[in-house]
């Protein structure tokens, strides 16, 4: 059984449209034959992490958008769908501008709500999304930040901004903390917000 997996990596200089439609030309060509058919119902399936989420930590709407347009000019269905950490897929695509970026496009944004089992030729049975089941084609579109990285800084931006606070009232009364003592307090408030994830962990911006 042969089980090579092509990898196509290129460089794109900005987001612009005509960089991602030159890049994403190239790379595609390389994968060789998709097999797409006229009618294909193809699901792309972003990070959407949070609607507060940084920039870096979601799928650029901009990619996004020009892969949609890529998989229309070859006729196929599109859909673009996933299960945000925080939050409704909605909700985080149009914070995070990808809804605008979609605008005038024949484009749905779908929110995976069920998961089906489904036993793989290896033997390993895996959830799947529903929606995902009756596609012929399913691109997945991932940032350059891993989840946990994401959650992780974002836990120090917040947690940061709560040792500021603090500090600043502790020495108006002076009280206040020696470095050592800031850190280890920071460390642990980061570790604490990064395990819990509260809900408004993403309301502190950057």
């Amino acid at each position: 059984m042969d089980s090579s997996v092509s990898v196509c990596l290129d460089h794109c200089q900005d987001y612009g449209h005509r960089s991602l439609q030159s890049v994403l030309a190239r790379v595609l060509s390389c994968l060789g034959d998709l097999h797409l058919s006229s009618g294909d119902r193809v699901l792309l399936k972003p990070n959407l992490i949070a609607a507060g989420a940084p920039p870096h930590a979601c799928t650029h709407a901009g990619f996004v958008a020009a892969v949609a347009a890529w998989f229309l000019d070859h006729e196929c269905h599109v859909v673009v769908g996933d299960s945000p950490a925080f939050g409704r897929a909605v909700t985080v695509a149009e914070r995070q501008g990808l809804v605008r970026a979609l605008r005038g496009m024949n484009v749905r944004i779908v929110e995976f709500t069920s998961v089906c089992r489904r036993r793989l030729p290896c033997g390993i049975t895996v959830g799947v999304a529903a929606e995902a089941l009756d596609c012929v084609f399913v691109y997945g579109i991932v940032p350059r930040s891993t989840l946990e990285k994401t959650v992780r800084n974002q836990a120090g931006v917040v947690a940061k901004e709560r040792l500021q606070r603090v500090s600043h009232t502790m020495l108006l009364e002076a009280q206040g903390l020696s470095a050592g003592e800031q850190e280890s307090s920071l460390n642990t408030a980061i570790e604490e917000l990064a395990r819990e994830t509260p809900k408004d962990l993403w309301d502190e911006k950057p």
